[in-house]
């Protein structure tokens, strides 16, 4: 059986082993990164329609900058502990670093992509969602029937995409983060790389689906 190593030999089997992995991690960190502020400009649409208008061009770009810079700096290790590995035959792309430094990592990680992004999309969906539900009761008796319909429409629309977004935040992350935690607390589940398959689809499918699919959802 043929492998990728194969066809790509040193030294630039090394460069596009640290660059696969490191423009992979800073996708996934901007798409999350984007849900969140995705969720912000929901919630300031709705509740302050009037000061939303008001937001200068700058401040956006600002912000937009620093959703990409933040990921550019967090992927930085890969480029620097990112290594191209045999073990018994078959050839890997790792991040070989030691336990102290891969338990901060993670650690930072789950807190700062996981869990706060996951927390902020939940409050302020919710809030939203809040408003959205008593929104049409207050204006029912000054509506055109036609009009509060549609609105009442555009509601339940709204609210079921929240739930999507969620829901695929969830589902396409927490494998993920279980796995991880589960190989850094008890190696022992996982003495060797024989459930290969598995592996992939907690690396690379699940979170680079989360990237592909938040366009088609919104």
């Amino acid at each position: 059986m043929l492998t990728w190593s194969e066809f790509i030999t040193e030294p630039f089997a090394s460069v596009v082993c640290k660059l696969g992995l490191y423009f992979r991690g800073i996708s996934q960190i901007v798409s999350v990164l984007s849900l969140v502020l995705i969720s912000v400009d929901r919630y300031a649409a709705i509740a302050l329609p009037l000061k939303t208008t008001m937001l200068c061009r700058r401040n956006v770009r600002l912000i937009l900058l620093f959703s990409w810079i933040l990921p550019v700096v967090c992927g930085l290790p890969y480029l620097f502990y990112t290594r191209v590995v045999k073990l018994n035959g078959p050839v890997f792309c790792r991040t070989v670093w030691s336990k102290s430094l891969n338990a901060i990592y993670i650690g930072i990680g789950f807190v700062i992509f996981y869990c706060g992004p996951l927390l902020a999309i939940i409050i302020f969906y919710t809030l939203t969602i809040k408003i959205l539900r008593k929104r049409p009761v207050a204006l029912e008796e000054n509506l055109p029937s036609k009009i509060y319909d549609k609105r009442k429409k555009q509601n339940e629309k709204v609210i079921k995409f929240v739930i999507i977004i969620v829901a695929g935040f969830f589902i396409c992350w927490t494998p993920l983060i279980v796995y991880l935690a589960l190989k850094m607390f008890h190696p022992e589940l996982f003495p060797k790389d024989v459930c290969l398959i598995f592996v992939g689809a907690l690396f690379y499918v699940l979170p680079s689906l989360s990237t592909a699919i938040n366009p088609v959802i919104l």
